[in-house]
């Protein structure tokens, strides 16, 4: 597989981000899942589409548990890791996102959030979408062992 990019607008703002490596992803999701194991389960129950497209109401959980879980630290890798393969578009132009990552979200910082479940869903997407199977296959068992009891 090769790397890919992926474009998606947020709050007006078109972005570009490059897959990590599997070198650096696997270690920066080490990272990720040590520092935020909560954050990452409510991630997974996100419809990103519509976190994307400004419907906030879904990402209260997540932003809950990143605020009760993750570092000024943990914050500051993330970003910087993601924004060293990011861009956004300018006119026609396409800066990199590190570069001028303090100017770009000063005062848009839930659009920050954005960029970066962005970011993640770029890199783990695969990761997410097993998740959600193995959750709903789980979900279905346990539903099925309900009923099975009740009718016996």
């Amino acid at each position: 597989m090769a790397i890919t990019k992926k474009k998606r607008t947020i709050d007006g703002v078109e972005y570009e981000v490059t897959q990590l490596g599997a070198k650096e992803g696997r270690a920066l999701f080490v990272r990720i899942s040590k520092m935020a194991g909560p954050v990452l389960g409510e991630l997974a129950k996100l419809n990103m589409s519509r976190v994307m497209d400004s419907d906030i109401s879904q990402i209260g959980p997540a932003l809950d548990a990143l605020t009760r879980n993750v570092s000024e630290e943990d914050l500051d890798v993330l970003c910087s890791k993601f924004a060293e393969r990011s861009a956004y578009r300018d006119g026609k132009d396409w800066p990199e996102l590190d570069r001028h990552f303090d100017e770009h979200f000063a005062g848009a910082y839930l659009r920050m959030i954005k960029w970066l479940l962005f970011c993640i869903e770029v890199n783990y997407a695969d990761f997410f979408d097993a998740w959600k199977r193995a959750k709903a296959v789980a979900e279905a068992n346990r539903a099925a062992s309900r009923s099975e009891s009740q009718t016996a």
